[in-house]
Parts: structure tokens; sequence; C-alpha cells
């Protein structure tokens, strides 16, 4: 054991960076809270997780699918998502992977334009920096949707 007391004040002083499975378990718990806020329709909690440089990739096989780069169009992605749907995201687990974090789960919900039900598998996957998402790419049972939208 070393005593402080002989050590040098600026290492004694220096604080210890966090390992960084202390910042993975942070951007897994940042991406749960951007899933509750998505939960209460909080669009403005959910954009405040996005880095400025952002994109978003989902099937272009939906009506809402593409590729969405930067803040502005994350509202859009899912201003666009909600016109056709009414969707709540069920988590089932949540996987940090170093910078990245996937989360897997069931989206349930109704098709706007045809009433129709579904409850259909999902993945996302996250990619961040500082804390904030730089990417996400969302995987769902896209024949299934399509069914039913």
């Amino acid at each position: 054991m070393v005593a402080t007391d002989v050590l040098p004040p600026t290492i004694a002083a220096a604080p210890r960076p966090l390992p960084a499975a202390c910042d993975a378990c942070a951007d897994a718990a940042m991406i749960r809270a951007m899933y509750d806020a998505y939960a209460r329709r909080d669009l403005l909690d959910v954009v405040s997780c996005f880095a400025p440089d952002v994109v978003i990739r989902q099937s272009t096989h939906l009506p809402w699918g593409g590729m969405y780069r930067g803040l502005d169009r994350v509202r859009e992605f899912y201003d666009t998502l909600m016109e056709h749907v009414d969707s709540r995201f069920e988590v089932q687990e949540v996987l940090p992977a170093g910078e990245r974090v996937i989360v897997s789960g069931r989206t349930r919900g109704i098709a706007r334009r045809t009433g129709a039900a579904f409850d259909l598998r999902a993945t996302h996957v996250y990619e961040l920096r500082r804390g904030k998402v730089i990417r996400m790419e969302s995987y769902v049972d896209t024949p299934g949707m399509i069914a039913v939208l």
C-alpha cells in the first residue's frame, strides 16, 4: 500500500479516469432514458440524446425509412414514423458494447392508415461519442411491418 504523503502532490491529487466499462454503462443508461422519453412522446428529450452530426438509418422499404443526417432530420424521422404508426417500443435487452449500445425488443402498435395492429421484433444499434448518439441503425421485421401498413 502506498501512502499519498510520499507521492508528489500532483500524482496524489490527480483524478483517476473512469474505466471504459463505466462509460458504456452511462451510455446504456442514457439510451434507456431516451426510450422512456419516446414512451412519453417527449421528442425534445429524445432529440437531446443525439449529436449534431448524427446519422439515422432505417430500411428504405418503410415510409419513414432512409438515411437522416443532423438534428433537424432526427425530428423529421420521428415525426414521419409517428405519422404512419402509433407504436410503443418494449425494451427487452440493452447491451453495452464499447462505443455501441445494442437494444433489442418489440415494437407494438397500430398502423394509422389501416388500423392493423402489429407486434414485431426490432433491434436498434447506437454508436455514441462523448455521451451523444452519432449513429442509429434501426432493424425491424420489415415484411411484417409492410404487411400492416
